[in-house]
């Protein structure tokens, strides 16, 4: 029995039977002789009978009253976060959410979690009792029919064989649950048997996101996860915050393993070393366009209209109410904040946002928002990186039609240094363009802390194209142009380019 609102259901009607029951015989005492009183008692059988009725009416409406002075109120029933307010994923409720994305450069005030906590402490008799439906009986990983052990050179299951502290507290995930049929768990054990061994790898040119989602999405089907390239100074600093090992390039893994493609979908993202044919399945969070993989057979895909592939991945965890280690957290909590410029990029949802503070919480980072500065502080710490390997660090490619675009990004916290250093950017965006046989090339630096962009293009023929698709673009000169608050490349930069083109 479960509550999806927080209001008290009504009050179950004690007296109802009883006051029936008295219309009956006043109805009885009008039409007879002897007018007899319908409560004192009348010489009809109606009223032979009332002596008899009168207790057993009398103990029904004494047990409901009791019943419903014992049973908890559903606001006590109700998961903790999804208390029927408004602005929740599927009923999920608002968690807290991040409704807006807080400005970085505004003073940071800790989150209040003491009602939260006090709520997780009462229902946390009631989350076992909801485990146990489950077969997990409170342990930090559920039992699943079936499952293969998955050892190897890379160690065992999940994140590249990287320990995951096992401190993963049940408690946090059961309120969050909306599914209690056992049917779940069994359909999580097929999906688990399908993909145990599989290789979870992103895309070239690993972002946070990428890699973070590899390492759960390897965790919670009991793959193994790797990158397709060198990862950046940012997921550096997430892997060593969350003491997790840097997964193995993907090159290190046996030529026809099996291999789930995490955060793309695209053949020009795929590193050449993965066979298509190797793909059994696909969790993303763009669009599907000209150059998606080919697959011969049908395989596993999800792809969601959310800001990160790391909130799909969480979202996995969240519906099927499996418990995910502090570390796992960590990185996809990470994950969300990279992609989503922590909550502030137009690509965001009310699941990133959701995800944002549920994965906080079991990650146990009191300050988000120090947190988002220190990732995109590193985010800009390029270290002994080349002006080439910068450019190539988020640079990407699409076909609109029958054109090739390249289109690069660089997030950074200071856009006015790198912007003096253009000059060299430019020249390494067009020599790529000029070696891969590109119709257009464009290099994009994103302010994170101010949302705002430049755009560097090749020469005049990106400058038209990119006047015509950015109309308020402001022209700087010949070689850049202030693109305003634009900061996606998803749903900003390569939107508008698709329209002229098509």
């Amino acid at each position: 029995m479960s509550f999806v609102g927080s209001r008290r259901p009504p009050r179950p009607p004690v007296l109802g039977l009883a006051a029936s029951s008295y219309n009956v015989d006043v109805l009885h005492y009008n039409n007879s002789s002897n007018h007899s009183h319908p409560i004192l008692g009348g010489s009809s059988r109606l009223a032979r009978l009332r002596w008899l009725l009168l207790p057993l009416l009398a103990a029904a409406s004494l047990g409901a009253v009791v019943l419903f002075v014992l049973l908890p109120t559903p606001s006590a029933m109700v998961p903790d976060g999804s208390s029927g307010g408004s602005g929740g994923v599927d009923g999920y409720g608002d968690d807290q959410v991040l409704l807006a994305g807080p400005a970085l450069n505004q003073p940071h005030h800790a989150p209040v979690h003491q009602q939260q906590q006090q709520q997780q402490q009462q229902q946390q008799q009631q989350s076992q009792k909801w485990l146990s439906w489950f077969g997990w009986g409170g342990r930090s990983e559920p039992v699943h029919p079936g499952r293969r052990s998955n050892t190897g050179a890379h160690g065992a299951g999940g994140s590249s064989g990287g320990k995951h502290d096992s401190a993963a507290d049940p408690a946090l995930f059961a309120p969050w649950c909306k599914n209690t049929d056992v049917e779940v768990v069994h359909r999580l054990s097929v999906a688990l048997e399908n993909f145990a061994g599989a290789v979870f790898v992103g895309h070239i040119n690993p972002d946070t996101d990428s890699v973070a989602s590899a390492i759960a999405a390897a965790h919670y089907y009991g793959g193994m996860a790797a990158t397709a390239g060198k990862i950046n100074p940012e997921t550096t600093l997430v892997l060593q915050r969350f003491q997790l090992p840097e997964p193995p390039l993907v090159s290190t893994f046996p030529p026809d393993q099996h291999a789930c493609l995490v955060d793309f979908n695209q053949r020009t993202q795929l590193m050449p070393y993965i066979n298509e044919d190797n793909v059994v399945c696909v969790i993303d969070h763009h669009a599907m366009q000209k150059d998606t993989v080919e697959i011969s057979r049908p395989i596993h895909v999800e792809i969601k209209t959310w800001g990160s592939c790391s909130s799909v991945v969480a979202w996995k965890y969240f519906d099927t109410c499996r418990p995910m280690p502090p570390s796992i957290a960590g990185v996809l909590l990470s994950g969300v904040i990279s992609d989503t410029l922590f909550l502030r990029s137009p690509t965001t949802t009310v699941a990133d946002q959701t995800a944002v503070a549920r994965l906080a919480q079991i990650a146990r980072v009191d300050n988000v928002l120090q947190w988002a500065r220190d990732m995109f502080a590193a985010k800009a710490q390029f270290g002994n990186m080349t002006m080439e390997q910068i450019v190539a660090s988020d640079f990407k490619e699409f076909t609109i039609s029958d054109k090739r675009i390249g289109f690069g990004v660089l997030e950074t916290v200071d856009p006015q240094v790198q912007l003096q250093r253009r000059t060299e950017l430019l020249a390494i965006t067009c020599d790529i363009k000029k070696r891969r046989r590109l119709d257009y090339g464009f290099f994009a630096i994103v302010d994170v802390l101010e949302l705002r962009s430049f755009l560097l293009v090749c020469s005049a023929t990106e400058r038209d194209l990119a006047l015509t698709a950015y109309s308020d673009a402001a022209v700087v000169d010949n070689l850049q142009l202030d693109l305003g608050n634009r900061v996606s490349r998803k749903k900003e930069f390569i939107p508008p380019l698709q329209r002229v083109l098509r």
